[in-house]
């Protein structure tokens, strides 16, 4: 069998395919970053890094530091022209936009002025236009620049702070990191800090720490930190607020590039290398809009929301990130983080989380008779290690029970539900008191604590001390104190607070989804309407629009808004 042709063009023309290919791979290889000149002789600092958090937008530059003064000389990075020139009394103020030869953009922002060949140029059409209000495109042959040519001076216009904004954008006019071409000029051997870390639930139902509530836990200032276990059931997702320093400045930046990971496993990734002006707004669920609308300042959601279409995350799936029975094993579970600055300084996060299914038993056929009650305790999965505890309240104190029995009820375990009978010891006329059942399933894990009050069925809601959550067609109510409800006839659940049982929670589908009517009844709803007349409703899968109470706001809301 002859393998090798017997053709004296076999080789030249394997030789002329190796090449081929070879050079159609080195055409596929990233550039290497283009040395740009630094653009100013002011410093070598920085003062805000890019994409860092600006209401409504990112921050599309980095901030060079001018030590608040005014009249350093900026520089052409490149060889190009000056593409556009911009004035104006806010914004970015005194503008000058170069085009270099690559294609990229380099633009410099708040200005306190131009060389005299483009002052002249600016006055004479002002004047001309009666305007002190200019944006110029002057022609590319007008004023072509050198590479580390002197054209401008540093400023304060548009803004006031003074300072250099200089931004990068690439040949589409989006906006690229600077760092990548001043790596080697700049020194930062710091690592990115964390200040706090927020679990934030998602649905009525989803409890924190056993609470219906966002959990923030602050971080010790360190290279490494450990917090303290985190309990979960449902679904939530973390938020984490840190920051980064660097050599010789005492400015706060935010961080580069981070990871997520569920039991080793990544979950979530983000790069901040260039966006799209027209994708800007989406900031407001790339970092966490709610925290710091409540004056938390700026935390960064390891979450994908499913409509985020930012370029940042690498190969997370929108929607990637979230914290449920699907990305979780029941019970513990390590969560970890990796934050990097430009310098690959690094900040490592580990969070044990403990994570347990709702498994909520619910008390049925509770009797008392003399001092005795019994109930039946219902779950969806088979119990063990119970323990049972005497509430007394105002103020509370706990006791343990002992004389009780609990036993499974055989013939209702072919149900799809298990009974277990329990016989307590009872006092009859004790109104200020319960008994809580604690619990665990067969892996281990504790249920959430399930709190029997004897006589709640003959005591009605109160209107006062209930705060409300309405969420699609369910509603949660939180209130302090023993809740005073006939729990069976509202159609809903009963949640406790583990730390704090004084304080009850309770989630359940509203009696008219979209309506503010609950199961508590007419009186009830009659004083919830007056409390939030103020407040327009906003339907999922419903165009809205709602005004503010002078009429001078509008926000309109489309049918497919995320809510």
């Amino acid at each position: 069998m002859r393998l090798i042709p017997n053709d004296d063009d076999f080789f030249p023309q394997m030789a002329l395919l190796f090449f081929s290919v070879l050079f159609l791979l080195m055409l596929q290889l990233p550039a290497p970053a283009q040395q740009y000149a630094w653009p100013t002789e002011a410093s070598e600092l920085m003062t805000s890094s890019f994409c860092e958090f600006r209401p409504r937008h990112y921050h599309a530059a980095i901030d060079i530091k001018t030590w608040n003064q005014t009249g350093y000389k900026i520089f052409a990075v490149e060889d190009g022209y000056v593409y556009r020139i911009r004035v104006a009394a806010t914004g970015y103020g005194k503008a000058l936009y170069l085009k270099l030869k690559d294609g990229n953009y380099a633009i410099y922002g708040h200005l306190d002025g131009f060389t005299d060949e483009l002052n002249a140029y600016t006055d004479s059409l002002r004047l001309a236009a009666r305007n002190n209000v200019l944006d110029a495109f002057p022609d590319p042959a007008r004023f072509p620049v050198k590479k580390g040519q002197h054209v401008g001076y540093t400023g304060a216009t548009g803004i006031g702070v003074p300072h250099l904004h200089f931004e990068m954008r690439d040949r589409y006019n989006r906006p690229i990191n600077p760092l990548q071409f001043y790596k080697s000029r700049l020194t930062d051997t710091i690592a990115p800090k964390g200040r706090f870390l927020a679990v934030v639930p998602q649905g009525v139902t989803s409890l924190v720490n056993y609470e219906p509530d966002t959990l923030i836990v602050t971080l010790p200032q360190q290279a490494r930190v450990k917090t303290r276990p985190v309990y979960l059931s449902g679904r939530a997702y973390l938020a984490l607020r840190a920051y980064d320093m660097a050599n010789g400045a005492t400015n706060q930046f935010d961080f580069y590039r981070a990871e997520m990971f569920i039991n080793d496993s990544l979950v979530y990734q983000v790069q901040y290398d260039r966006f799209d002006y027209g994708e800007t707004h989406l900031i407001e669920i790339d970092k966490n809009f709610s925290l710091w609308r409540k004056g938390y300042r700026y935390y960064h959601n390891f979450y994908r929301h499913p409509a985020n279409s930012l370029p940042f995350y690498g190969k997370t799936a929108k929607g990637g990130g979230m914290l449920s029975g699907r990305s979780l094993r029941e019970g513990p579970n390590t969560v970890s983080f990796k934050i990097y600055d430009y310098f690959d300084n690094l900040l490592e996060v580990e969070v044990p989380l403990i994570y347990h299914r709702l498994i909520s038993p619910q008390a049925e056929n509770i009797r008392k008779s003399g001092a005795r009650l019994t109930l039946n305790v219902k779950s969806p999965e088979p119990l063990r290690d119970f323990e049972v505890k005497r509430i007394v309240y105002n103020p509370v104190r706990e006791f343990p029970v002992a004389d009780y029995r609990a036993e499974l009820r055989g013939d209702e375990v072919l149900s799809s539900y298990y009974y277990y009978h329990f016989d307590l010891p009872y006092v009859p006329g004790e109104r200020g008191s319960a008994y809580r059942i604690r619990a665990k399933n067969e892996a281990g894990t504790q249920t959430l604590p399930l709190y029997v009050f004897p006589d709640s069925t003959r005591r009605r809601i109160g209107n006062d001390g209930w705060h409300f959550r309405f969420s699609g067609a369910s509603f949660g109510a939180i209130r302090e104190g023993f809740p005073e409800i006939p729990t069976a006839a509202l159609n809903s659940s009963v949640f406790f607070y583990q730390y704090r049982p004084e304080i009850s929670f309770i989630a359940g589908p509203l009696a008219q989804p979209g309506a503010l009517v609950t199961p508590f009844g007419a009186d009830h709803d009659e004083q919830l309407r007056r409390r939030l007349a103020r407040w327009e409703a906003v339907i999922p899968g419903k165009e809205n629009t709602v005004y503010s109470p002078d009429r001078r706001l509008r926000l309109r809301f489309p049918s497919n808004a995320s809510l």
